[in-house]
């Protein structure tokens, strides 16, 4: 019982304390917010007024916490005196502190800010750093590439170096800004066009205009992207072009099949030249002599071994087993890409309007991928991770798809688009589309 007094008296101690020291509470708090934006502002004198301030109210509010909580009254007040008599001391500490640190702040950033201090420059020398600040920034804004959230990152720097009271960048209309800065004069600078993180679209001329150009690959030893959307997809591909892709690709897997099998007899006889080099040795005494020998032996039985698992595997793959002949042609990274549909659009116009509704739908994926995490452009001949795809009430083309075991049979009910896109020109945020199919 006498424990369950004892907290019940703690509780109420300490609502009483908080009650009685609502106003000091609000006070300490209200200074030390205070202290904080003279710091910031370079008034150092405020500053130090504010924090000698919290420094007097804390001592008090602690020790009447304290005081309440073990039962003694009135001991704040004994203590108030001593607390009258450092103040003064207090004070003199904090300002020279605070003399200390404004003085390192001015060295780090150059002429540091303008509060605190009287401004002792003229009007004519205000002008000339003003137009300075503004030229400065200006030229941020020139570089290439350079975009609103870069350049908005370094006005701070320039506003301390100038003195500035302000300085920021003023947007006038799409991706164009001007900079506003201010010290007692006011200047604007020139309006610029800024680079914005989502503004790619398609290159100028229509889809005939890219139709043959090679983008550069941004994979190393990789030959150029062709553009083939018309030549490959167009409306005038003729039925027998589509379904002889299909035996093209046969041939291309025969073709890249059996050279990785003379690639793998070719290891072996090396392997086994090589063996018969170092089975010719003569034996010595040497135990780390045999031991390399031994080692050597080994490594070429490995080399052997492998050649022949490979072959094994590719002359595992039917040539009638479309996942096994197309999975194998990804794999080697055969060109052009290998496909399971061979389609073309039935008219231009429907061409045009379904890869224009998923370049439309995909935007905000175009823009994210095309985008470095700056807000950049990536270079050029990158890709999307994946097709843009769409899809329609009514059938968009006609072609040819094969089964799994490679049979050719009409494609039908093709209502739905894919388009691979690749970016052409960094500089200019275009794009252009690769191939598009219906699917």
């Amino acid at each position: 019982a006498g424990a369950f007094v004892q907290a019940v008296l703690a509780i109420y101690n300490v609502v009483m304390w908080v009650i009685e020291n609502a106003s000091r509470i609000l006070a300490l708090i209200e200074a030390i917010v205070n202290s904080l934006h003279a710091i910031a502002t370079g008034a150092i004198g405020g500053a130090a007024k504010w924090i000698e301030n919290a420094l007097a109210s804390l001592i008090p509010i602690v020790i009447g916490f304290l005081a309440r909580l073990i039962g003694l009254g009135g001991i704040s007040a004994k203590i108030r005196e001593f607390i009258t008599k450092v103040q003064a001391k207090v004070r003199a500490a904090v300002l020279g502190w605070l003399k200390k640190a404004f003085a390192w702040v001015k060295k780090l950033f150059g002429k540091g800010g303008q509060g605190g201090g009287k401004d002792t420059r003229t009007m004519e020398q205000k002008q000339a750093d003003l137009k300075a600040a503004v030229q400065e920034a200006d030229a941020l804004m020139k570089k290439k590439g350079a975009s609103a959230k870069g350049v908005t990152a370094k006005l701070n720097s320039i506003k301390a170096k100038y003195r500035l009271t302000t300085i920021n960048l003023a947007q006038e209309g799409e991706n164009k800004y001007h900079v506003e800065a201010e010290i007692n004069p006011k200047e604007r600078g020139p309006s610029e066009q800024l680079a914005s993180k989502g503004s790619f679209s398609l290159a100028p001329g229509g889809f005939a205009a890219s139709e043959g150009a090679k983008i550069p690959n941004i994979k190393a030893g990789a030959p150029p992207i062709t553009v083939h959307l018309i030549t490959n997809h167009g409306p005038d591909v003729p039925s027998a072009t589509l379904k002889d892709r299909f035996q093209r690709q046969l041939v291309q897997f025969r073709q890249m099949r059996d050279a990785r099998v003379k690639l793998a007899q070719d290891s072996i006889t090396l392997a086994n030249s090589e063996l018969l080099k170092i089975e010719g040795l003569p034996v010595t005494a040497d135990p780390k002599k045999n031991e390399k020998r031994v080692k050597d032996m080994n490594t070429q039985y490995a080399k052997i071994n492998e050649a022949k698992e490979n072959i094994r595997k590719y002359r595992l793959i039917r040539e009638n087993d479309t996942e096994g002949v197309l999975g194998s042609l990804e794999k080697w990274g055969a060109t052009p890409m290998p496909t399971r549909t061979s389609t073309r659009f039935y008219r231009t116009n429907l061409m045009e309007m379904a890869i224009n509704a998923a370049l439309a739908a995909g935007k905000e994926t175009i823009d994210k991928q095309f985008n470095d995490d700056n807000g950049q452009a990536k270079p050029v001949g990158t890709k999307l991770s994946s097709p843009l795809r769409a899809t329609f009430t009514q059938n968009i083309g006609v072609g040819y798809k094969l089964l799994p075991d490679m049979t050719v049979v009409e494609a039908k009910n093709l209502r739905g688009v894919a388009v691979i896109i690749v970016l052409s020109d960094s500089e200019k945020r275009h794009y252009v589309v690769e191939t598009a199919f219906p699917e």
